[in-house]
């Protein structure tokens, strides 16, 4: 029978197999739904961010010994690297008091590290003064600068989690900041490198519970850029910040 004048194709769903025409329908929608499936997918994995190289030694807890220094936040060099100290969880370092800056000290702590940053998990009690000569150790100022960025916290950002940065860990930079967790900001410097800048004030505070409000968004921060050690440091104020 001539294609024009065959009767209309009637499936009736109890019916083992559907009609030629029917099938073909069907064949041609469930493949045009799985293409556009994986197109989209496809589209949706181009446009995330990738995440960081990085790398956190879970319950690794190694000894440390090094130079202590309190400035901007609680850390330690040793050979040359600067170690920014935490505590468990979103809490800050737990320091005995009545260490000097410089002073030689040995701890045990669990490292993460995203490129050239590197934070470690204090492990409670065993941060200690040891015999040494106290380091000191220039600070280097530059000149003041508008950096745009993103506010993280350092913990996080260099490795415990990941991603660490961004709207899905705003949350988590809250709290953590808020806890003690030193912040710092995500940003390029004058020669397109990205870089972490810690973000204090000369007297090592700032308000912490009030710059966790600015946590995981774009923002721009005016201040004078200092470097000491390894560690660059963005020195400024909570008025200095703006949302962009």
């Amino acid at each position: 029978m001539p294609e024009m004048n065959r009767p209309d194709e009637f499936y009736v769903g109890y019916q083992p197999d559907p009609p030629p025409g029917v099938a073909r329908v069907i064949r041609g929608a469930v493949a045009g739904i799985a293409v556009a499936a994986l197109l989209l997918a496809a589209l949706l994995l181009a446009g995330q961010a990738q995440f960081d190289i990085s790398r956190f030694e879970f319950q690794q807890f190694r000894e440390y010994r090094g130079a202590y220094y309190a400035w901007p936040y609680p850390m330690i060099a040793a050979d040359g690297v600067d170690y920014l100290l935490a505590g468990f969880g979103k809490r800050g370092a737990e320091v005995p008091l009545g260490i000097a800056e410089g002073a030689a000290v040995a701890l045990r702590g669990a490292k993460a590290e995203n490129g050239s940053n590197r934070i470690l998990e204090l492990m409670p009690g065993t941060f200690a003064r040891i015999e040494g000569e106290p380091l000191a150790r220039s600070i280097s100022r530059f000149r003041k600068v508008t950096l745009s960025g993103e506010i993280v916290d350092t913990k996080c950002h260099f490795g415990v989690m990941n991603p660490g940065r961004g709207k899905v860990h705003r949350d988590c930079a809250a709290r953590c900041i808020s806890g003690g967790i030193p912040p710092g900001l995500l940003a390029r410097d004058a020669s397109g490198v990205q870089r972490v800048f810690l973000l204090a004030d000369r007297n090592g505070t700032l308000g912490r519970r009030s710059l966790a409000g600015f946590a995981g968004e774009p923002v721009s921060i005016t201040g004078e850029i200092v470097r000491t050690g390894s560690t660059w440091v963005l020195e400024t104020s909570i008025e200095a910040i703006r949302r962009e």
